[in-house]
């Protein structure tokens, strides 16, 4: 039925937006909070962890502003490659 399959993708295309949200959400409680990533406090370079953490808050922006906006894994892919 057609009706029953368009709001099957309606559901998973709002999953999909929900759980791109709290990816953002949790990435940046993991930078700036004090739950820290152990990969970026392993790296002793301070200025190369800087710019590492600031292009992974970059990208955690991005899906928090623009996660409702997605509606397929390939602009998940975009947006991830545009971080």
């Amino acid at each position: 039925d057609a009706l029953k399959a368009s709001a099957q993708r309606l559901f998973l295309q709002e999953v999909l937006q929900d759980a791109l949200g709290f990816a953002g959400a949790k990435m940046a409680r993991r930078i700036v909070g004090l739950a820290h990533v152990e990969d970026f406090k392993s790296i002793a370079d301070a200025e190369l962890r800087a710019a590492c953490e600031r292009r992974a808050l970059h990208c955690a922006w991005q899906l928090l502003k623009k996660h409702h906006k997605v509606t397929n894994m390939e602009e998940v892919v975009t947006l991830a490659k545009s971080c």
